[in-house]
């Protein structure tokens, strides 16, 4: 909250009372951060386009000798397993380097209106061997009167896989995964203007009940490269962010440590 206070004088010029004005300020300390993130997003896609110049033409020259050592030794299964896994892990590292270059390029939207329902049912079912292995169950809490929304189909998959997928990993022992749909109550994130006129706002929330996360991770959970598993970029909640931006949405977490994790995304409805 901002808080600013004025004294007020009378005719005789003697103080008499005084005034407050009173703003709540969240949203720009939101949009502040936001800020800082994409600054920092802008700085690592500048840096993975010098990089990808670099990489991809010696990674290209391994994976075509690796192809030719396929060839030459034929059938032999000891070598094949050597060179499936080469070209296994130059395929990997090859996925990287386009994970840093989507921080760099323009991202071109192709907005239509979509049933989001249909959307995270896609992603769920695709997530169903994994939840399964996992003893992870879904819970859907849908609002079957939302309207469509305007998205980008390719992108908005991106997003809800990331999330997801990070809540399934989020219970190693097992819990739920609940999906949720809304019109979006949330006083900052109900209405957006998209330049012809101001549009409301859908709420997709993805919650796990995992360990949760502390406040201290919770502010760098957007930023490049940070991340808290063992095995990762801390690039996936990155170009989260970033695609739900280019929507002019927003992509928010709540959490508490023991309770759960609930991911939204604000997104805006097709009319």
């Amino acid at each position: 909250m901002s808080v600013v206070t004025a004294p007020l004088a009378g005719r005789s010029g003697a103080i008499e009372s005084a005034v407050a004005v009173v703003r709540d300020i969240t949203r720009l300390h939101q949009l502040e951060a936001e800020l800082r993130r994409g600054q920092t997003l802008a700085a690592a896609g500048q840096m993975a386009v010098g990089l990808a110049h670099e990489i991809r033409n010696p990674l290209s020259a391994i994976r075509g000798a690796v192809q030719l050592m396929q060839r030459e030794l034929g059938d032999e299964a000891r070598w094949g397993e050597y060179t499936t896994v080469l070209l296994k892990e130059v395929t990997r590292v090859n996925g990287i380097i386009e994970m840093l270059l989507d921080l760099s390029r323009p991202v071109t939207l192709r907005a239509v209106p979509l049933n989001v329902h249909q959307i995270i049912e896609r992603v769920a079912l695709l997530h169903e061997e994994m939840a399964v292995s996992r003893q992870v169950s879904f819970v859907r809490r849908y609002d079957p009167s939302l309207p469509a929304i305007m998205a980008d189909e390719d992108r908005i998959m991106q997003v809800f896989h990331n999330l997801v997928r990070n809540a399934i990993e989020a219970m190693p022992g097992g819990g739920k995964v609940t999906l949720v749909t809304r019109l979006s109550m949330n006083p900052l994130f109900t209405k957006v203007d998209l330049g012809q006129g101001q549009r409301t706002m859908a709420e997709i929330q993805v919650v796990d009940e995992g360990q949760g996360i502390s406040p201290a991770t919770r502010e760098r959970l957007f930023t490049p490269f940070f991340t808290t598993k063992d095995r990762g970029l801390g690039l996936g909640l990155a170009l989260c962010h970033r695609i739900v931006e280019e929507h002019k949405g927003s992509i928010q977490v709540t959490s508490e440590p023991g309770r759960g994790t609930a991911f939204s995304c604000f997104l805006p409805i097709a009319k």
